[in-house]
């Protein structure tokens, strides 16, 4: 009797996709805001979209609607299905204010596509 064994790898990649879109937060300023409340753009269905993407491994199509989550708290932990968009979806692992103040906050975060 023979087995067969099947083996299974993953490819690292690496790459960038850029969404423009504006967000609703959960205060008047970045400078206070601890998450966001709401998504927004010019995609289809008003939502974020496709900017612009760079490496062959990242096919996505600029313009292309982003669904991302919402409400999202800045200081968070695993978020499956954070964003998605053609095909691609990303999950997060943990992300937290790295930046905030003069009316800007900066959010750093880890994840899978």
């Amino acid at each position: 009797m023979r087995a067969l064994c099947q083996r299974v790898q993953a490819v690292q990649i690496s790459g960038n996709i850029t969404f423009t879109g504006t967000c609703n937060l959960n205060t008047k300023s970045a400078s206070t805001a601890t998450m966001v409340t709401g998504w927004h753009g010019l995609g289809t269905g008003g939502l974020p979209q496709v900017a612009s993407h760079d490496e062959v491994q990242c096919i996505v199509t600029d313009g292309d609607a982003v669904t991302i989550a919402f409400p999202w708290s800045f200081n968070s932990g695993a978020v499956p299905n954070f964003w998605r968009v053609d095909g691609f979806v990303f999950n997060l692992l943990s992300s937290s204010i790295s930046m905030q103040g003069a009316g800007a906050v900066a959010v750093a975060g880890t994840g899978t596509i």
